[in-house]
């Protein structure tokens, strides 16, 4: 056995869902991977959902790396900017969903059902938003409520063929509020 760690059990965990490809694994099982008794993964997590909860947010940051900081474009006006940044979000999303649907339902279960981590995320996706356009909260809250169909995972499941064909037209009503 390894030394055990954090990033250890996290790692473990993580390895657990693919191969069983199932969200719902007890602390028992991560601790027979690991060889060592679910009581030690105690000394790291509190209890399994602060497990799954950091798993989660873990994945789903290295999904959303290149919104954390975005990079525009040189030359780009605000709406290309704020249109591109939208679209990397859906966009990533949607690919999370269908790359990996054990992630991305550990991420739905831990993460979307949490009100408090959700609204912690949201809140980071805000600031990025915010450093990559210069508009203010209000704006930027309304504009991630507009957008909500295309990155919260509560929508995945209507995520089809016509994604980006339905972004595109949230978008066009939008967009005239980034003139002027």
């Amino acid at each position: 056995m390894k030394n055990l760690s954090k990033e250890l059990i996290l790692e473990t965990a993580a390895q657990l869902v693919q191969e069983k490809k199932k969200i719902n694994l007890s602390l028992s099982e991560v601790g027979e991977t690991l060889g060592v008794s679910h009581a030690a993964l105690y000394k790291y997590f509190p209890n399994k959902k602060a497990l799954w909860s950091e798993l989660s947010l873990r994945w789903l940051n290295q999904q959303l790396t290149e919104l954390f900081p975005f990079r525009p474009k040189s030359e780009q006006s605000v709406k290309e900017i704020a249109h591109d940044w939208l679209w990397l979000l859906a966009s990533k999303k949607y690919a999370a969903s269908k790359a990996d649907p054990q992630m991305f339902a550990l991420y739905t279960t831990y993460v979307g059902g949490d009100v408090q981590l959700y609204q912690e995320h949201s809140y980071a996706l805000g600031e990025s938003f915010m450093a990559a356009t210069g508009k203010d909260e209000d704006f930027t809250e309304g504009i991630l409520l507009a957008f909500m169909y295309f990155s919260a995972p509560a929508y995945a499941q209507r995520w089809d063929e016509r994604f980006q064909e339905e972004f595109e037209m949230v978008w066009r009503v939008v967009e005239r509020s980034f003139e002027g």
